[in-house]
């Protein structure tokens, strides 16, 4: 036999109400529990489904009485008996159980056991004869189908007087004797007097009948009382009251009648028992479904607001850059088109200095083709002095007026010079090339000059010199030849420059021109870049009032799933609107926090963001004793939801007594 150890000695007392239902396979394994069984002895549901339902037995339960049950149960009887438990905690408590058979077409499927609390005198009786056996001090005393037997010759013949039929035999045996020795003293009196027999037989046989009514009437009487109770037990059970319990009858003929009732009251006390077990367990499960639903659908609305956060957040941003974009490309627009605009006077300026440029070309180019004329002159009139040496004396004032002519075209030539290299300093990188040639220009009349001085010169001395004259006559022509060259080339020159002027001058237009569409398309671009910014701030806004009007739809969503059935409503209980500072203990620190509302399953709080879900926290009313235990179930935008641990006795006037400013 099993041993569970260790024991305690100590009694658990439950209540009277209690039920305690089991149901065993053929081996005895556990295959059904209800609460009550899982409550008084202390094992959780799935430390005892599966295991030999001796799990539970006590040290102190003989080993006989066992045996007695499993031979009665196997013969497809009713066990009834008083039966000590071992508790998980090595406490024990104390049963009146009933094992009863389950079968199906003629044969036991499995075992059923339904057990109550007995009265502490059955306790006591219990224990002392347990106690007896045990200790082999119980003499003839033994338990047959859970009723304590004597074994005596007494205790048989009590058991046979309490047989209706055998006390009935035994009366009409008595009953029979006496009459049948008064019978023989009859007779033996009587004598040959036969009529005096007949008198006699006949008062025998109405004393007969007599006893036999009796009899009879003894026999009713007898069977009257367990018929009664067999009758109150069986309405009692169509009433559906399984409380009372079916006391074995003394009386042979009913104890078979108790068993069996106790049997339809063991089968009716675990259907409802099986039935109100599975209906909880059909309520839990649906309870655990419609939360689950709940819970994913709360978790979906959760998970899809934060997605539509998420990208109206990305939303916003993107707006936001949009915007800054804007803001730049107008700020860009305005700087450029300032540009623009200093760009178009620019080009005026340049114009108006090409035009300018471009006069002053003119007036240069009229200069040197003077001095080419100038010079070609000079080229006739030296060859003409090459061929009147003889007259060269009388030509002498006519060659130093020439040289004055030279000196003059060179000064103004230098001059003209002096002027194109500040106009080609004006002109900038265009007036480069213009400027060498002016420099040319200027270092050619600056010979010229010295050509003149060395005329002068030679026309001093050409009365002494006359073959010096004509050499000197010879090197004049030359260099004014020289001179016409130059010329030329600067007249050139100055034709490209003018040229080169004129397509400046008509870039500097096109480019005013272009500078003045710039400036429009710039200034259409920034306006754009305005209604853009306005946009994006009006984008801003539309995401933000999305975001909104979808955190408000999943707050209408997560309650009306909270509330549409019993078992997914979290709000079973008032809830009252205050407005209060408490204290938050989250064990390991204590910070202030604002009580929003309260109920007697739980509380809001304004938003704490060290708090997550799943913590656990203590609120207390600083100006009160009141603390509420729970931990935090949910995080929204409306604060922090805790769920109470237990529930709590709550009301206004309790509110207000604590400090708590209760808004009505």
């Amino acid at each position: 036999m099993r041993v569970n150890e260790p024991v305690t000695q100590k009694e658990i007392d439950y209540p009277d109400d209690r039920c305690l239902v089991s149901r065993t396979d053929l081996k005895g394994k556990i295959v059904f529990v209800n609460d009550d069984f899982i409550a008084v002895a202390g094992y959780s549901r799935d430390e005892m489904m599966g295991r030999p339902h001796n799990i539970v037995r006590h040290p102190d339960m003989p080993p006989s009485v066992f045996r007695d049950m499993w031979d009665t149960i196997k013969q497809g009887l009713p066990w009834e008996g008083i039966v000590k438990n071992r508790a998980k905690s090595g406490d024990h408590y104390w049963v009146r159980a009933n094992v009863t058979p389950v079968v199906e077409n003629g044969a036991v499927v499995e075992y059923i056991s339904v057990r109550t609390k007995p009265s502490r005198a059955d306790i006591d009786a219990a224990a002392a004869l347990y106690k007896a056996i045990n200790s082999n001090t119980a003499g003839r005393l033994t338990v047959r189908e859970g009723q304590v037997v004597d074994l005596s010759l007494m205790g048989r013949a009590q058991r046979l007087s309490r047989s209706v039929l055998n006390r009935t035999i035994a009366g009409f045996a008595v009953v029979l004797a006496l009459m049948v020795a008064q019978f023989g003293m009859v007779l033996s009196e009587a004598g040959p007097n036969t009529g005096n027999l007949v008198l006699i037989s006949a008062l025998l046989l109405a004393a007969t009948a007599l006893v036999s009514a009796m009899a009879a009437f003894g026999v009713a009487a007898g069977m009257r009382g367990p018929m009664a109770e067999v009758e109150g037990h069986l309405d009692r059970f169509a009433l559906r009251d399984f409380s009372q319990v079916v006391t074995p009858s003394p009386i042979k003929e009913f104890t078979r009648i108790t068993l069996l009732l106790n049997a339809v009251r063991a089968h009716l006390t675990f259907a409802r028992q099986e039935q109100q077990e599975l209906q909880l367990i059909a309520r839990r499960q649906r309870e655990e479904a419609l939360r689950g639903m709940a819970t994913a659908v709360e978790s979906e609305s959760n998970a899809a607001v934060e997605k539509v956060a998420e990208h109206s957040q990305a939303m916003r941003a993107n707006a936001e850059a949009m915007a800054e974009g804007a803001r730049v490309v107008s700020q860009n627009a305005s700087t450029v088109a300032a540009a623009a605009n200093q760009s178009q006077a620019s080009a005026h300026t340049v114009a108006a200095a090409g035009e300018e440029l471009t006069s002053s070309i003119r007036e240069i180019r009229a200069q040197v083709r003077r001095t080419a004329d100038v010079t070609r002159s000079a080229v006739d009139r030296g060859s003409e002095t090459g061929a009147i040496l003889d007259s060269m004396t009388a030509e002498v004032g006519q060659i130093s007026d020439i040289a004055e002519l030279i000196q003059a075209i060179a000064s103004k030539t230098n001059l003209l010079a002096l002027n194109a290299s500040i106009e080609a300093a004006r002109a900038g990188d265009a007036g480069k090339g213009f400027a060498v040639v002016a420099e040319e220009v200027k270092a050619l009349a600056n010979q010229t000059a010295a050509s003149t001085k060395r005329i002068t010169d030679q026309l001093q001395s050409v009365t002494a010199v006359t073959e010096r004259a004509v050499t000197a006559v010879n090197d004049i022509v030359t260099t004014v030849r020289e001179i016409d060259t130059v010329a030329n080339a600067i007249a050139e020159a100055m034709e490209s420059q003018a040229e080169a002027t004129h397509e400046i001058s008509r870039g500097v237009s096109e480019a005013s021109t272009a500078a003045e569409d710039v400036a429009r398309q710039i200034q259409i671009v920034s306006d754009e870049a305005g209604t853009t910014e306005a946009r994006s701030q009006d984008l801003i806004r539309a995401s933000a009032d999305v975001a909104a009007a979808v955190t408000h739809l999943k707050g209408a969503v997560v309650q009306a799933i909270r509330t549409s059935t019993e078992e997914t409503n979290r709000r079973q209980y008032e809830r009252f609107t205050v407005s209060a500072p408490v204290k938050v203990h989250d064990g390991h620190q204590t910070r202030d926090g604002e009580l929003i509302d309260i109920s007697a399953g739980g509380a809001l709080l304004k938003p704490l963001p060290s708090l997550a879900v799943g913590t656990r926290v203590s609120i207390s009313a600083p100006r009160s004793s009141m603390a509420w235990d729970g931990k935090v179930v949910a995080l929204g935008p409306e604060g922090v939801h805790i769920a109470f641990h237990h529930t709590h006795d709550i009301d206004v006037d309790q509110l207000r007594r604590a400090g708590l400013h209760v808004v009505t």
